[in-house]
């Protein structure tokens, strides 16, 4: 089997799949699937109303499948750019759906109304430390977030590393920082 064409059949069955999965999210195929374990994610059906809405989303993935099809011949790391391009630029295309998508990331991810894991990694002293006293630290994170009490460390040492990251990098962290002060200050609860 060449290369290319065990490339195209790999390609050609995550699509698939992704196509699968996408549809029985929005046609509500299985409501399981969106939770019922004490949480369900709501389900919000199409609308042709909102289609305006939904413009900016739908012109982005046209234009990645277009060059996903445009690219396919190239060499990899060609087309491996441009699937990393499409991962990170397709949801926040897709979240101007539903108002500012910047906004949406930031409530959804390291706001106090999430799962407070960006509280506790930010808050970390000496990683190997909070590592070796994991089970006892939990115990106070119920202060700021139930989640965190009973989760493993591993958001809390994603966001942990991207802040020491970031913290070398002002060049990108200073505008990042101005984008999001004014959600965080401005939003009491």
């Amino acid at each position: 089997m060449s290369e290319s064409y065990r490339r195209e059949v790999i390609v050609t069955v995550l699509s698939s799949l992704t196509i699968i999965v996408a549809l029985i999210l929005v046609f509500d195929l299985w409501p399981a699937i969106r939770g019922g374990f004490g949480w369900r994610w709501p389900y919000l059906p199409l609308r042709v109303s909102a289609l305006p809405q939904a413009l900016p989303g739908l012109t982005v993935l046209l234009i990645y499948l277009v060059g996903l099809y445009w690219f396919k011949k190239g060499p990899l790391v060609v087309d491996l750019g441009w699937s990393i391009l499409g991962a990170t630029s397709l949801p926040v295309a897709m979240l101007l759906w539903w108002g500012n998508p910047l906004e949406i990331l930031f409530t959804r991810t390291i706001s106090g109304l999430a799962t407070g894991a960006f509280t506790v990694g930010t808050g970390i002293d000496d990683l190997l430390v909070a590592l070796r006293h994991w089970p006892e630290l939990m115990v106070g994170f119920h202060r700021f977030s139930s989640h965190m009490a009973i989760s493993p460390p591993g958001w809390a040492i994603i966001y942990y590393g991207l802040a020491h990251l970031l913290e070398h990098l002002p060049a990108v962290s200073e505008p990042m920082g101005m984008a999001l002060r004014t959600m965080q200050c401005h939003d009491v609860p």
